[in-house]
């Protein structure tokens, strides 16, 4: 640890002060929809999304253009309205209804360059909005008759353990190990240590999440509607491959910010950022979740 530095120490220090608070939050809605009401989930949902969006609008800029200003804050404030009304089905219909309006807004303003701006608004509808519904998609699980199923706390309790362990091990490896960059392109800091601890946290996340729904001892129920042998299989599955589509989202959002010249997506959180630095990778991991349950309830 010495080799780290004072400052370096410092910054650490700091990081892990306000990601534990944001895990505590995070922490705080999960149990609420696990004992009072999914409900509770999806509106703190809501308002993440609400502020993703606006802060990668913000960071876009003039790529797209004060003439979808006022479409942009609808389809913030307005995202979970469909939700509630008619599920993720409705979600996906908002998001189409919304990409037309677009599209005639770019045809009637008579903008230059008017299929780039088209571009980038589209992109802002996908990302981070329709990536986001990922989460939505898990709190409302249902079988193939439409009922809800009581699994959706163990699907967001892996969202969010799995990828804070992926991002609290690839950092710590990374300051501690790291010597081989991964994609200093991109991300600079990021190396190949950090990576193959962040997989190794992956794994310890899922593993804290499986002793706390699957074994005797557990604290919550239902786990994985699942076979013991078959279950600890795509615990592993999930551990693995959720904390590289951790990783792989944080490095979108990496790429994004360089493109746009930015170091975070806004200073909402103080050290970690605004809201999409710290839900960049954690969505992506939400649709890995999201298609392993797509699979589970069909």
């Amino acid at each position: 640890m010495e080799k780290l530095g004072t400052q370096a120490k410092q910054s650490m220090v700091r990081r892990s002060l306000i990601g534990l608070v944001i895990g505590l939050i995070y922490v705080s809605v999960i149990l609420a929809g696990y004992y009072i009401d999914r409900v509770v989930v999806s509106v703190f949902l809501c308002i993440v999304v609400a502020l993703s969006v606006l802060e990668v609008r913000d960071a876009l800029g003039n790529r797209i253009p004060k003439q979808f200003n006022a479409l942009v804050w609808i389809f913030a404030l307005c995202f979970g309205v469909p939700y509630f009304l008619f599920g993720i089905s409705g979600v996906a219909v908002f998001i189409l209804a919304i990409f037309i309006i677009g599209c005639a807004i770019s045809v009637f303003s008579q903008l230059n360059e008017a299929v780039v701006h088209l571009a980038y608004f589209s992109f802002l509808l996908i990302y981070p909005a329709f990536v986001m519904s990922a989460m939505f998609f898990i709190n409302k699980s249902m079988d193939s008759s439409g009922n809800l199923l009581d699994i959706h706390t163990v699907g967001l309790a892996l969202v969010f353990l799995v990828a804070s362990c992926t991002d609290m091990f690839a950092y710590f490896f990374g300051s501690l190990f790291g010597r081989h960059k991964l994609v200093p392109s991109i991300s600079p800091k990021k190396t190949w240590e950090g990576a193959a601890g962040g997989l190794f946290g992956g794994l310890v996340g899922a593993g804290i999440v499986y002793l706390l729904f699957e074994t005797p001892f557990a604290l919550f129920s239902p786990g994985l509607p699942l076979s013991g042998g078959l279950k600890i299989v795509v615990y592993v599955i999930i551990g693995i491959f959720g904390s590289a589509f951790t990783q792989i989202g944080d490095l979108v959002a990496s790429l994004v910010k360089r493109q746009c010249g930015i170091k975070d997506y806004s200073n909402l959180l103080g050290a970690h950022g605004g809201i999409m630095d710290r839900f960049d990778g954690m969505m992506f991991n939400a649709a890995f979740i999201a298609i392993i349950y797509a699979f589970l309830l069909s």
